[in-house]
């Protein structure tokens, strides 16, 4: 069975250990991944022991998140760069994503980045919105951290690929989408910034880029943006399944879509039908949801248990 499945990527989602918090410091202090290297190895070791013998392993981790640590911003907004702690916390998920052989999807920004500014604790999450929608703060974002970052990690060989933001269709002020976004971004804004940060990847980089649409059938909305591959995102209900399976998977792009999220528990559809349904759909690979995320539709042994029954072609 293992050759058949070897092309077929598999992973899994380690989003953070704190949300936000992994790269990077602020006001509540260090948490970020060089502050526990060994405890990221032991993770991402075992990560990739579950997923023996699969020659390429995946795990996506949330960078920037909301901007609640990373990366700096100046008193209007702009961004000026990285802390001291920055650069070691990345360093140290690369070191352990090589020492333990998996391959990674850094996300850059998390949707909620655009959601309204709050304060805790002297902290300011969220509200980063302009530096997407502004040509001048983008501009901020794509000199003083994207840049950079790339520069100095264009050629690492555990980067899979770079995706620019996670689930961007709940900050959208488009359809219905307005009855659940707390942000209402103007697509066309969104759009632009994906673009931009794709060229320059492209242009920094061998690397390729992708987004994490929250549906299978939103990627549609990115199909203009420069993408090397699309993502999507499977939470999906019997009634769900069934309407996928009439309509079709409009995902399934000729240049093929992986799916970035589904869930390993709470959910009526099982992590082997989830496997199952992927590749007989087409899709280039599936990253389960969760390691670490304490949440509803986490459960990594299940996960583990659903990777030995599918090895065996049970």
């Amino acid at each position: 069975m293992m050759d058949t499945k070897a092309d077929f990527v598999v992973g899994v989602n380690y989003p953070w250990r704190h949300y936000g918090q992994d790269f990077g410091t602020s006001a509540w202090g260090h948490r970020g991944f060089s502050s526990a290297p060994l405890e990221v190895q032991a993770d991402f070791e075992r990560i990739r022991s579950a997923f023996e013998p699969w020659p390429t392993v995946v795990v996506r981790v949330f960078i920037f998140a909301d901007g609640r640590c990373s990366p700096e911003f100046g008193d209007s907004g702009e961004v000026v760069g990285f802390d001291d702690f920055f650069y070691p916390d990345f360093d140290a998920m690369l070191e352990a994503a090589t020492r333990s052989d998996v391959r990674l999807i850094p996300a850059l920004l998390d949707f909620h980045w655009c959601y309204p500014a709050g304060e805790v604790n002297g902290v300011k999450i969220a509200g980063r919105s302009n530096v997407i929608c502004d040509p001048e703060l983008r501009a901020s974002f794509l000199e003083r951290a994207l840049t950079p970052l790339l520069e100095r990690y264009d050629a690492h060989p555990s980067i899979f690929a770079w995706e620019v933001i996670n689930e961007p269709e709940w900050a959208l002020k488009l359809g219905l989408l307005r009855r659940w976004s707390k942000a209402k971004v103007d697509p066309a804004h969104v759009r632009v910034f994906i673009r931009e940060c794709a060229e320059l990847i492209h242009r920094k980089t061998a690397q390729r880029v992708t987004v994490g649409s929250a549906r299978p059938n939103w990627v549609r909305l990115w199909t203009d943006a420069g993408l090397d591959f699309h993502q999507c995102h499977w939470y999906l209900g019997w009634l769900r399944m069934i309407l996928t399976r009439l309509r079709g998977s409009p995902a399934r792009q000729e240049a093929g879509c992986l799916i970035g999220e589904a869930p390993s528990a709470g959910a009526r559809t099982s992590p082997i039908e989830y496997l199952r349904k992927a590749q007989a759909q087409g899709y280039t690979g599936l990253l389960f949801w969760s390691f670490r995320a304490a949440d509803r539709y986490t459960n990594f042994d299940n996960v583990a248990a659903a990777l030995s029954a599918w090895k065996e072609g049970k």
